[in-house]
């Protein structure tokens, strides 16, 4: 249990059996606060500091401030908010926190902001709180590392939207993805496509060869999906056992065709090296400009409804569906199912192994 401070009339603080005067305890606050890995300092009800830690000047230091610099005089607004953070968006945060507690409008605050260096990605917490004596009102200022907790927060949101055994998105991280770009297609009046990719007789090749192979394969199929989705409104995503998707946005239905060929090139020049069996996959291309109450379930369903004609056909083959001309799925799926087989591609076939 902690000891109870006492104040006598003399002025003298009292802890346990020993006394204090005012200056020691100044002195020994002083000395804990510099104890602290935290970067604190003091500011008046201007904004300006009164008084900082040596945690403080060493922030200071390691950012560009020289060790000479007396911060007592300082004002926070100006030489903290924007050159701490690098980033308007949390520059303004901090700056309306702390002006709300020096107005009274609130005792504390929190938040957490980026100061990334050139070489290493970085996060500060600042924590607020107010302090009101006779001489007015103080406010206490921490900022803190928290870089680990961010890096283990997105490790930790990386892993809920990705497949772990193939690297690219998940289910849930593509229907996500394709939702936002379908709002964002229709507001633009922009067409949006999907890609949906399954290996022909995957059970049979992992019966075979093996899992390890199998998952060779689909870890290939994966790195085949990414070549073709290289801007911010393209995902590659893994929807399930052999099964891959991919969003483009701005992609109309001959555009989508022809990615979807690429895809077949990929995968054959990238398993052609190793001699196996041969493998095959089919493709399902969809396409659609989306409307008021259109749903993305719908490019979904027409994507596997292409799938399915591709497999219906004699697999190894990409079946195409235009949902813009039509509300009805059956009408979506072209008649026209490309025929040329992944052989026919530009190599001798992917291969397993």
């Amino acid at each position: 249990m902690g000891r109870t401070a006492m104040v006598d009339d003399g002025g003298t603080t009292r802890t346990g059996g020993s006394s204090l005067t005012g200056s020691d305890l100044t002195d020994i606050l002083s000395m804990a606060m510099d104890e602290m890995t935290d970067a604190v300092a003091v500011v008046d009800d201007r904004g300006d500091i009164v008084w900082v830690n040596q945690a403080w000047i060493a922030f200071g230091r390691d950012n560009g401030v020289g060790d000479d610099v007396d911060w007592v005089g300082w004002n926070y607004f100006a030489a903290a908010c924007e050159p701490m953070t690098g980033d308007d968006e949390g520059a303004t945060e901090i700056f309306e926190m702390l002006r709300d507690i020096l107005d009274g409008a609130r005792d504390e605050g929190c938040a957490d902001y980026p100061c990334h260096a050139p070489d290493q990605q970085r996060w500060f917490q600042v924590v607020m709180s107010a302090l009101d004596n006779r001489l007015g009102r103080f406010v206490t200022i921490a900022h803190g590392d928290v870089t680990d907790r961010h890096l283990a927060e997105e490790r930790a949101l990386q892993l809920a939207f990705s497949d772990p055994l193939t690297g690219v998105a998940n289910r849930r991280h593509f229907d996500d993805f394709l939702d936002e770009q379908w709002r964002r297609a229709a507001r633009f009046d922009q067409p949006i496509a999907v890609i949906t990719v399954d290996v022909d007789n995957f059970k049979a090749m992992n019966d075979d060869h093996g899992h390890d192979v199998g998952d060779r394969v689909l870890g290939d199929l994966a790195r085949s999906l990414e070549s073709v989705c290289r801007r911010p409104s393209d995902l590659a995503a893994r929807i399930g056992g052999d099964e891959f998707s991919a969003v483009l946005g701005g992609v109309d239905i001959d555009t989508a065709v022809m990615l979807a060929r690429r895809v077949r090139a990929h995968l054959s020049a990238r398993r052609s090296k190793r001699g196996a069996p041969a493998m095959t996959i089919s493709i399902g291309v969809a396409s659609a400009r989306p409307h008021h109450g259109s749903s993305s379930v719908e490019l979904v369903k027409a994507a596997d409804e292409a799938l399915m004609v591709a497999k219906r056909d004699g697999r190894d083959r990409i079946g195409r569906a235009d949902v813009t001309a039509s509300s009805d799925v059956d009408a979506w799926v072209s008649p026209l199912v490309e025929s040329v087989p992944t052989s026919g591609a530009g190599g001798s076939g992917a291969r397993v192994g």
